[in-house]
């Protein structure tokens, strides 16, 4: 359980890192954009707690990943691209994996 969380966690910081990069490199190249992108960057992508947040609601339900993909979509169709492959990576292979393992131990501890 321990492993699996750290794993998630990992996962979780390495794109938050990527997408933070991102933002900042856009808004320090283009400071006419500031004021248009500053209000979804900030509330999606204000700091590191706040976009693993972000992340972890997107493949949990807590908010519509489409939404929060949106300062994203501004700066480059990329980032789209690189956060359509995170929800889908994270959604269906790892807590698929995830689940699985945990229905496999819950079997083994019951005899079954």
């Amino acid at each position: 359980l321990c492993w699996a969380m750290l794993l998630l966690v990992v996962i979780m910081y390495l794109f938050t890192a990527f997408f933070m990069q991102g933002i900042i490199i856009y808004l320090h190249d283009n400071p006419g954009d500031v004021n248009r992108l500053r209000e979804g960057s900030k509330a999606w992508y204000g700091s590191i707690l706040t976009t693993m947040y972000t992340l972890l609601a997107a493949i949990t339900g807590g908010i519509d990943w489409k939404e929060a993909v949106v300062p994203l979509d501004h700066i480059s169709e990329l980032y789209r691209g690189v956060w359509s492959f995170y929800v889908m990576f994270v959604v269906i292979g790892v807590l698929n994996v995830l689940t699985g393992i945990f229905v496999e131990r819950a079997c083994e501890l019951s005899g079954l």
